[in-house]
């Protein structure tokens, strides 16, 4: 059966060795997994044992491996130190637990995802049977608002610096003006007294810059 090159259109995350799971994988609980870049160099096994918390032990094959990411710039995480494997298999073999834990959803564009973030929270409150007026039990994350937040925090940012960079400046100029009046102030004496024995402007000058 054809792979897909790529993850989902999700993530948009390619390979690099092999090809994501099939359908079929899917429907029928295959032991089958994809791997990151990191567990790759840390591991390097042609398969991966299931869990500790498993009844027994059943190996998965690996069937890809992801293009390599590198760190999270929102996190901090390692995002290539990652395995997928089919939900269902998850759900089945390793977890036992029916239900989801978070789904990941993309839109057509920054806008389209405000709409898309009402419209699953009106679909999760359906399905949920959360009577008009109360809590959600769920919450919905907007990527968008957290790029928003990241902008706004590179703006105060820029400003903190810019205001530091100005005072700096402010301080080293006062700083420079008062050491040349110092040394003018100090050599007044010297350029009167020059000034009285008849020297002329270009001595005075010398005297000044010396």
């Amino acid at each position: 059966m054809e792979r897909s090159r790529s993850t989902s259109t999700v993530r948009t995350w390619g390979f690099q060795e092999g090809s994501s799971f099939t359908q079929n994988d899917v429907d029928m609980s295959a032991n089958v997994a994809v791997i990151g870049e990191t567990f790759v160099r840390t591991y390097s096994a042609p398969s991966i044992p299931r869990p500790n918390h498993a009844r027994q032990q059943s190996p998965f094959r690996v069937v890809g491996v992801l293009n390599p990411k590198g760190t999270s710039a929102a996190m901090g995480d390692d995002q290539d130190d990652i395995i997928l494997i089919p939900l269902t298999t998850l759900q089945k073999k390793v977890t036992g637990q029916p239900w989801l834990r978070w789904i990941m959803v993309s839109a057509v564009s920054r806008q389209g995802s405000y709409a898309a973030q009402q419209q699953i929270t009106l679909l999760l409150r359906d399905r949920h049977r959360i009577r008009s007026g109360d809590d959600n039990d769920f919450f919905v994350r907007n990527l968008a608002d957290l790029a928003d937040v990241a902008d706004e925090a590179g703006r105060v940012m820029t400003l903190l610096l810019a205001s530091i960079a100005s005072v700096s400046l402010l301080v080293g100029g006062i700083g420079i003006m008062n050491i040349m009046l110092v040394s003018v102030t100090e050599r007044t004496r010297e350029i009167g007294i020059r000034m009285a024995v008849g020297a002329t402007e270009s001595n005075v000058t010398a005297a000044v810059s010396y």
